[in-house]
This record gives structure tokens, sequence and C-alpha cells, in this order.
């Protein structure tokens, strides 16, 4: 989730505020016992943000609190990135986390499972990452 910010951080321009990211105290203040849903895929696949519309150059201009400003996104951010949210939830034990891994074809299952969700809410929408394979999940 992100979206254009109505106020400006420094570096940023105002072009994002990512709340999963820079304000994961707040949800925590807020809703203490959420659930946290983590997506991943192999990092190698993750470059895939380069192809999103204009998902690099905003990730690279925002000043986001676990990557500075100007800087663009690539793999090492990816892989500090998901450690900073595990690291968030082992220190909020009240929060459930589900690690997804989006390429795997019973992601819907473990969804299902965890939250309920119906299985043919998810799918595979993107086909030009078919020829990458699937991943696993796991629930932490």
């Amino acid at each position: 989730m992100d979206r254009e910010s109505p106020s400006q951080k420094a570096g940023d321009g105002g072009l994002c505020y990512y709340p999963q990211i820079d304000a994961l105290e707040a949800l925590h203040d807020y809703y203490p016992d959420a659930a946290f849903i983590l997506n991943i895929r192999p990092a190698a696949h993750w470059r895939s943000v380069s192809h999103w519309g204009n998902m690099k150059q905003r990730l690279t201009q925002c000043n986001i609190s676990t990557k500075p400003g100007g800087r663009a996104p690539d793999i090492a951010w990816y892989h500090s990135h998901l450690a900073y949210i595990r690291s968030f939830v082992a220190k909020h034990p009240s929060h459930q986390l589900l690690e997804l891994y989006i390429e795997d074809p019973s992601a819907s299952q473990l969804l299902h499972a965890a939250f309920g969700i119906e299985t043919k809410c998810w799918g595979h929408k993107n086909p030009s990452v078919a020829k990458h394979g699937g991943g696993r999940g796991r629930r932490r």
C-alpha cells in the first residue's frame, strides 16, 4: 500500500507514504492484535518493481525509514525490509505474522486456513511471472 502523501518528508517530494513500513508503531497502538501478511517472492523476481508503473521511481525518491531517499530499491533493500518486518513482529508478540510466498500455488489454501479467505479470491494474474515457478508459504 502506498499513496501520495499530502505532507512532505525530507527527500521524498511528498510522493509517498507507506504506513506498513513507517507507521508500524501506530498500527500496533491502534491494532495490537493485528495479523500481518508479509508478501514474499524470490528476490530475483522482485526486480518486477521496475515494470510496475512508476513504482521504482517512487521508491527511489521516497525517504522510507528502511531506505534513504535517492537510493534505488534493490535486492539488498528487499531483504532488509523483510528482516525489518520480522523484527517488528518479534518485538510485538501480540501480532501474528503470515509469510505468504505469493508464487506458491498453495498460497490460497494458506490464506484460507489462516483467515477463512475463499481460495477463489487468490490467484496468479500476471502470466509473465508464471515462468519463474512457485515459492512456499509459512506461518509464524
